[in-house]
């Protein structure tokens, strides 16, 4: 065989392998972590092929499901990260020893995200209202200032963090302002950082971002004591019965370096994984709201809204909705209070890293709603109006119909928009 017949059998038979490891696997693969997204098989129609939208997804579908794609793309990064020192993983910093950071907690840590004093004092004034409003309904809310690896760990920040000067936090202004406040609040960034140089468990860890397993059995742990102080009763305890070690460690302490998606691993210490129980006989659970971050989810996968609570939520970024509420799954498809009127507790967590956006549009939305509730209908109300006008936008033969009545009426066509999207939801209620 010629040398020209080997070389185009051999650039053939490359030309084949993702499609055979595709059909036909033939090494195994690890999917990519992470922030992730996969186009969706599309569906075949005949008006989707003649403006071509189906050819195009068709073809983002297939290279985001070539076989070995997975593979390619960990090898892609760690080259660009070994030979550059390029990271392909949004907002991730590498610190020293080989410490993996989110930058908005690096960013947190130095002031770099204030959002000014102005509006935390505003929040806080809300927070409080809101907190002695529920008092007299016998409600109590709490805020839960979570732990931050950037606060914990700023000693491992990357080389150009190390000089940056440093300024007031969201997290030190809100602690302020919170405490002369009067505000119900655990403030477990400071707690940790007290037990940061006496703690037999590492309470963070090396490639993760978020706090570990044994670090949230604790605040497991004390949350119940302070609840169980605030409301006078006997809540649920949350038993340890021994610790088993991993390294390299498991669950979400390696959250970020999965993210990173590379070849290489970096070195890690063993991390604890505490064996939980909770002890409910005999006890009196209370039906709580948890809005909170990602820092919570630990919490609510050991099981702590549900052992420890009657009916508990977490409201996940005052988005989605765990368990869900009847049918729903998402905030907007709820009363909010309705929702907050069921609840003996509501818990806002947020981790510094979040604080920027502390609790969501959580407590301006209850705060409306109770003390401006005229303004949220008029809200709601142009917001219905908005959704009609675009929904009139959108069929060309309803438009066709608008202008010629503006044209009749001698008005502009957004003024008749917006007179027939009035009329329509008015005469349909």
């Amino acid at each position: 065989m010629s040398t020209k017949k080997i070389l185009f059998a051999g650039l053939f038979c490359l030309l084949c392998l993702p499609l055979l490891q595709k059909e036909l696997p033939f090494f195994p693969e690890k999917g990519l972590k992470g922030a992730v997204t996969y186009q969706a098989k599309p569906k075949f129609s005949w008006r989707s092929w003649w403006h071509g939208s189906f050819q195009k997804n068709q073809e983002l579908y297939a290279k985001d499901h070539v076989g070995g794609r997975a593979s390619l793309v960990r090898l892609h990064n760690q080259l660009d990260y070994s030979l550059f020192g390029k990271i392909n993983a949004n907002g991730i910093d590498v610190g020293k020893e080989g410490y993996l950071f989110e930058r908005g907690y690096i960013y947190e840590y130095l002031g770099k995200n204030f959002v000014g004093k102005a509006k935390i004092d505003e929040n806080t004034r809300r927070v409080k209202l809101l907190q002695d409003s529920l008092a007299k309904l016998d409600k109590t809310l709490l805020v839960v200032l979570a732990a931050g690896k950037g606060s914990y760990f700023p000693e491992y920040f990357p080389e150009k963090f190390q000089n940056y000067p440093k300024t007031i936090s969201n997290y030190e202004y809100y602690k302020q302002t919170l405490t002369e406040s009067n505000v119900n609040l655990i403030d477990f960034n400071q707690w940790f950082l007290e037990m940061k140089d006496t703690t037999s468990y590492p309470l963070f860890p090396k490639t993760g971002i978020h706090w570990s397993d044994y670090a949230e059995y604790l605040v497991a742990d004390s949350l119940i004591n302070y609840i169980e102080e605030v409301r006078n009763i006997d809540l649920p305890e949350v038993i340890c019965e021994g610790v088993e070690w991993h390294n390299p460690p498991i669950k979400r302490d390696r959250d970020i370096e999965e993210g990173m998606n590379l070849i290489q691993t970096f070195d890690n210490f063993e991390m604890p994984y505490p064996k939980i129980r909770f002890e409910t006989d005999g006890k009196t659970p209370l039906n709580a709201m948890i809005v909170a971050d990602s820092y919570y989810w630990g919490l609510q996968n050991m099981g702590f809204t549900n052992q420890v609570f009657d009916e508990g939520h977490f409201w996940y970024y005052n988005n989605s909705i765990h368990p869900n509420v009847g049918a729903a799954n998402k905030v907007v498809d709820v009363d909010l209070l309705e929702q907050v009127a069921k609840k003996d507790i509501i818990i806002l967590l947020a981790t510094e890293a979040t604080l920027p956006a502390f609790a969501w549009g959580f407590v301006h939305n209850l705060y409306m709603e109770w003390f401006e509730p005229q303004q949220v209908v008029r809200q709601k109300k142009l917001t219905r109006v908005e959704q009609k006008i675009n929904e009139i936008k959108s069929d060309a033969s309803w438009m066709e119909h608008i202008r010629e009545k503006a044209a009749q009426n001698g008005i502009s066509v957004d003024s008749m928009l917006y007179k027939d999207a009035v009329y329509l939801l008015e005469s349909n209620q």
